[in-house]
């Protein structure tokens, strides 16, 4: 044999080890999917700002996420080096409604012993208020925000769970109802849509009875009513036909293989009256506390909700606004555990293994090391978080009102928040009593 043939053997007998290496590694879900050909997606990456900067988009330039900010989650989640170059690729003296926040003159120390998990306890106590047998003070002010089995597969469920416990922070189950992939021992807080699934009747009305035995079996801490959501509008969720197989329908009360579009509305309520009734009936039924999630734009709602609170003794126990960025797996927390963004969810097809059933494709994410990326990333976020904090002169999150942010205009012009979104003075926050509270919980 010649030494071209030597070469091509030799070229074989290293493929075929990258292609075994490739499989076996944990790290990388793309790798281990796609063998070989998946490296071309990390040089592309290693060479992406090159190429970008003289031929395709700026670093700030993607959606939903750019890919700055994807750097930084996957540097973040993997420990590594987060840090940004000096100097901002955006143009300052020309953005419109740029959000800036303002660093204080004589800001907070950091404290001197420095815990490894940047704990950050919410300022509110959820149901105190309501008087709810099981009211807690969440251990974090980062969740993991609502995103459904199904929709995401059985090893990203199960790392977002895991990595909940690790950092000891809340995981919300999303719509889809709850699934074994739950139970790896994060708290949970267990999200109730227009389809009610998982505690549902055969007709698709919500069923109490269904609610208290997921209640007494898993780790719930909290119930959440979404009443819509920006990802979906004019439906409160869809789940594709291919992804329902036998383990779906079962946990969702639902056929196998057929789409599953949840109604844009509830039928347990009709309105701002009928809504507190059923979140209370829910308090106590369960003595857990009881919010809602919505992206409703309307103004009357909540001027109804505020004066139905005020006057009648009923209310939610904390509210949550949808940003409308999301959808089926497309969320901040997933990026950390393995997305690309590569907007395959309704496809069945994700490269990572995040939002598919493919047998194959779903091996690739190794819930064990995700669970600790995304655990790093949470612990990450916490830390910087206070780094801001103390920068603009606080001790807490709660402590920061809309006087510590200014809007940049073009022109070099500024605008006041407060101005902008039409807050009243009488609506300021904090409350001192609670403020002074939060800083001793923090010194402890």
């Amino acid at each position: 044999m010649g030494w071209g043939d030597w070469a091509l053997i030799a070229l074989l007998v290293f493929l075929t080890a990258v292609a075994i290496y490739d499989v076996l590694q944990t790290k990388k879900a793309v790798l281990r999917n796609f063998p070989v050909i998946g490296h071309l997606r990390y040089l592309f990456e290693a060479v992406g700002p090159e190429l970008r900067q003289y031929i395709v988009t700026g670093n700030d330039e993607e959606r939903p996420f750019s890919r700055d900010q994807r750097r930084w989650v996957y540097a973040s989640a993997k420990k590594e080096n987060n840090y940004f170059g000096f100097g901002t690729d955006t143009n300052l003296e020309s953005a419109s409604n740029h959000l800036i926040i303002k660093h204080a003159t004589f800001p907070v120390p950091d404290p001197l012993t420095v815990d490894p998990l940047h704990f950050v306890p919410c300022a509110k106590v959820w149901g105190e208020a309501g008087g709810r047998t099981k009211a807690f003070r969440p251990d974090s002010v980062i969740s993991i925000s609502a995103m459904s089995y199904g929709s995401l597969s059985a090893n990203a469920i199960e790392a977002l769970n895991r990595g909940a416990k690790l950092s000891n922070t809340l995981h919300n189950t999303g719509e889809g109802g709850i699934s074994p992939f739950h139970a790896h021992g994060g708290d949970l807080i267990y999200q109730l849509g227009t389809g009610y699934f998982g505690a549902r009747t055969h007709e698709g009305r919500f069923d109490m009875a269904m609610l208290l035995d997921k209640v007494a079996r898993f780790n719930v801490r909290a119930v959440e009513i979404k009443l819509s959501q920006g990802a979906k509008p004019g439906r409160g969720g869809v789940s594709p036909g291919a992804k329902v197989n036998e383990l779906i329908a079962t946990i969702r009360g639902v056929p196998v293989g057929r789409d599953v579009i949840s109604p844009a509305h509830h039928t347990a309520f009709s309105d701002a009256d009928s809504l507190l009734d059923s979140v209370e009936g829910i308090a106590q039924a369960t003595g857990l506390p009881v919010g809602i999630k919505s992206a409703v734009g309307e103004l009357g709602f909540w001027q109804d909700l505020a004066r139905l609170m005020d006057s009648s003794g009923r209310g939610v126990d904390f509210i949550q606004i949808d940003g409308g960025e999301g959808g089926t797996g497309a969320a901040p927390l997933v990026l950390a555990i393995g997305c690309i963004q590569a907007q395959q969810c309704h496809t069945d097809m994700c490269p990572t293994g995040v939002a598919t059933h493919n047998r194959w494709l779903m091996r690739g994410l190794d819930p064990t090391d995700k669970s600790a990326r995304l655990a790093n990333f949470i612990v990450t976020l916490r830390k910087e978080l206070m780094w801001l904090v103390h920068a603009t002169g606080h001790h807490h999150p709660y402590e920061l009102t809309l006087e510590d942010f200014e809007v940049l205009k073009t022109g070099f012009a500024t605008a006041e928040p407060r101005q902008l979104f039409g807050y009243r003075p009488e609506w300021r926050m904090p409350r001192p009593e609670r403020s002074a509270a939060l800083r001793k919980l923090m010194r402890s």
